[in-house]
């Protein structure tokens, strides 16, 4: 049901960007921050009924910073600014009622760190900056208690790759790089225990490809390179056992497009 409604959500904020409706403020005008600086790399997430937000927070030395809508204000999670250093491609998760960060850490080399927040303070899981430089576009994912990150790993040429948390260290899910050429974009997302993972695939004029872990090896479903040109700001979900993906379409003016694999390929949801 999460998955469903994050999918909704995704969903109705494009459609209301496109329609161009009205917005009103979640809260106090301007985040209720106790200063205008600016934020960036933002992500939210619903758990339960609670939004939280996760950003790079110029006012705390471009560090990471989290916020939860109470009902009548923003509250900060923790600290303000976390992270040891300045942060970039944030990402965000739950674990039950826990929250989970990933980020590209400016205090170790731009390298991932992984944080979660134990109650009163954000911890690190496993080490900090546990992978080589380079990395961008990290999204953070759980299947049941586990922990997965997929990302674009630029000391593999830009190749999108999957680790989960194996509750000492992070381990690569299957061949490290499972995208022939730069898998950019990432996202992943479960059906049960199978991970599937859509992403911006350099090897086919930057469409969209979504690939899924068999238990051996990483396999592509349907066809890549499914979009009609191609996409940006990809993202997966699941309604059931059906995935549908979420993309900007570069060959239809970079509208917002959904598709649903059938069980034999890639079909448009229209409005």
């Amino acid at each position: 049901m999460k998955k469903i409604l994050c999918c909704l959500l995704v969903l109705l904020i494009y459609t209301q960007i496109i329609k161009a409706q009205n917005w009103e403020a979640l809260g106090p005008d301007d985040f209720n921050k106790p200063s205008y600086k600016a934020a960036s790399y933002t992500k939210i997430l619903v758990n339960g009924s609670m939004p939280y937000v996760v950003y790079r927070d110029e006012a705390n030395g471009y560090k990471a910073t989290v916020r939860k809508y109470n009902g009548n204000s923003w509250e900060t999670v923790g600290t303000a600014g976390f992270s040891a250093g300045a942060v970039s491609h944030t990402n965000i998760a739950f674990n039950g009622s826990v929250p989970y960060v990933a980020y590209s850490d400016g205090a170790n080399g731009n390298r991932t760190t992984v944080q979660k927040y134990n109650g009163s303070s954000w911890e690190v899981v496993g080490t900090v900056g546990f992978l080589a430089g380079g990395i961008t576009n990290t999204t953070i994912a759980f299947n049941g208690s586990v922990p997965y990150i997929v990302y674009s790993d630029g000391t593999n040429s830009s190749k999108a790759t999957v680790r989960k948390y194996n509750g000492t260290s992070w381990e690569i899910v299957g061949n490290g790089g499972l995208s022939a050429g730069a898998g950019l974009n990432t996202s992943i997302a479960f059906d049960g225990n199978v991970p599937y993972v859509v992403y911006t695939d350099g090897t086919n004029g930057y469409k969209t490809t979504v690939q899924k872990y068999n238990g051996t090896s990483w396999e592509v479903v349907g066809n890549g390179g499914f979009s009609a040109g191609a996409a940006y700001t990809t993202s997966i979900v699941f309604n059931g056992s059906v995935p549908y993906v979420v993309y900007n379409d570069g060959a239809n003016g970079s509208i917002v497009t959904v598709q649903k694999y059938n069980g034999t390929s890639w079909v448009w949801i229209y409005t």
